[in-house]
């Protein structure tokens, strides 16, 4: 499939678990193919998610945590609004190597580069640092977070631009303001967590996240991430998505932020601190063996699993890849065919992923993304439009249903035929009820058109 196609998929996908991820890289398809070719190289430094954006009229004043092999603090090290912080701010050469990073093409203002932060924890190192750019971009901050393993360069790690701004980290951006930084970054292979907050934050974490059978986190209970001066620099198992909670100063006030650090990783390098599917063909001999409907189309499906199983906030991987069904849109629609699936974890429950695809089979738009709690997908019954009122609605109910009553306020139910227990209704109505029947007049389930269900990424307890 065409780059164009999947940046369409995973944007409309994304939309549906939250609407705030920015857009998938070019060329992000064949990259995520290739990992299961690259699962065992080792890449210097590589990313997780971006992290910095300058804010106007704010230095970037930040702080670390210590880890094992602490440097010794300068005795001249810099103080003020303006100043280094970190274990590592009086170290110049790893300084100079930064803004030399940042500064090598031309593009920003080497009088303007401030280094806010340089921390290590056993040797692994990260500074962060920001500068405004040159002739007509002077308006422009350009910002650098680079990393690097023992006895290694500084490499780039994110780097990112912009207008300064002012960006609130509560509400879940990626791109945050210097004061407000809490993400997940690789280096080498190993995963690593950067919290930086003003100095007196406070901040919990609860680590060894799986889903539970009710589609909420379950793990060890929080603990103290210790701060020093609002700020740690912390290991991450590759294969945990821990949930850090970030408290102010002052006692009895509410949460500052709470984020999920979700597993990452570089697909063009082939690191990652994800714990990797198994192949595409594996999967969709799963998918194909449980899906009711068109089981053709389980391959397809399964080119899709490493990118999005991800998202769902936790370490944990599934144990099976499950279809529900996939059937044939009504042909005037200019569709093509609609698709439930997903995975299931230990706990039974479910990540459901509900698709539909165009005529012409050029990608997928999504219409669900969900957890469904264990044993519940049995007996459950989906409706759900795959776009704007007036678009197919599909109905998905439980294996043995026939019919589905569709009520839409005042008058006689309309009854769609279902084929392997779903099927598809065009009609304006926007809010209704269904009843799934089996042959003999047995109601099986009933469900809400467009009902709410657990969203993604999980959350916490």
């Amino acid at each position: 499939m065409s780059d164009d196609t999947v940046q369409t998929l995973l944007r409309d996908t994304l939309a549906r678990q939250g609407g705030s991820a920015p857009p998938p890289p070019a060329g992000l398809y064949d990259r995520v193919r290739a990992v299961n070719r690259r699962r065992r190289r080792r890449a210097v430094v590589a990313t997780g998610a971006a992290v910095v954006l300058l804010v106007a009229g704010v230095s970037l004043v930040l702080t670390g945590v210590p880890g094992a092999n602490r440097a010794a603090p300068s005795a001249d090290r810099p103080s003020g609004p303006n100043a280094t912080r970190g274990s590592l701010a009086g170290d110049e050469g790893l300084r100079d190597q930064a803004v030399d990073l940042l500064t090598r093409n031309g593009a920003v203002n080497r009088d303007t580069v401030q280094v806010g932060y340089a921390e290590q924890y056993q040797g692994y190192r990260v500074v962060l640092l920001a500068g405004k750019g040159t002739g007509s971009q002077s308006d422009t901050v350009y910002a650098l977070l680079a990393a690097s393993p023992p006895g290694g360069r500084l490499a780039s790690a994110v780097a990112t631009s912009g207008t300064p701004q002012s960006i609130d980290a509560r509400v879940g951006q990626r791109y945050l303001a210097p004061q407000s930084v809490l993400t997940r970054l690789m280096i080498g292979d190993r995963s690593f967590g950067l919290a930086l907050f003003p100095p007196g934050f406070r901040a919990t974490i609860a680590r060894g996240a799986t889903v539970g059978a009710d589609c909420l986190r379950a793990g060890a209970a929080a603990t103290t991430l210790p701060l020093r001066d609002g700020a740690a620099f912390f290991p991450i198992d590759n294969a945990d998505a821990p949930n850090v909670t970030v408290y102010p100063p002052k006692p009895g006030q509410p949460a500052f932020l709470t984020r999920t650090l979700e597993v990452s990783g570089n697909s063009s390098t082939g690191t990652t601190s994800a714990p990797l599917p198994p192949p595409p063909d594996e999967i969709a001999a799963q998918i194909a063996a449980t899906i009711r409907g068109r089981a053709d189309v389980a391959t397809e499906l399964s080119q899709y699993v490493e990118t999005l199983v991800g998202s769902v906030g936790v370490g944990e991987l599934p144990q099976r890849y499950v279809g529900v069904w996939a059937g044939n849109l009504p042909a005037a629609s200019g569709r093509g065919y609609a698709a439930l699936w997903g995975w299931r974890y230990a706990s039974g429950a479910e990540v459901l992923q509900g698709w539909w695809t165009p005529s012409n089979g050029t990608g997928f738009s999504g219409w669900l993304t969900a957890c469904v709690p264990a044993a519940a997908v049995n007996h459950q019954v989906f409706a759900y439009r795959t776009d704007a009122p007036g678009t197919p609605l599909v109905i998905v109910g439980p294996a043995g249903g026939t019919v589905a009553e569709v009520s839409f306020g005042s008058g006689a139910p309309i009854q769609v035929p279902l084929t392997d227990g779903g099927g598809f209704l065009v009609h304006a109505g926007t809010h209704g009820q269904v009843r799934v029947l089996d042959a003999h007049g047995q109601v099986l389930g009933t469900g809400t058109i467009g009902a709410k269900l657990p969203g993604i990424p999980i959350q916490p307890r």
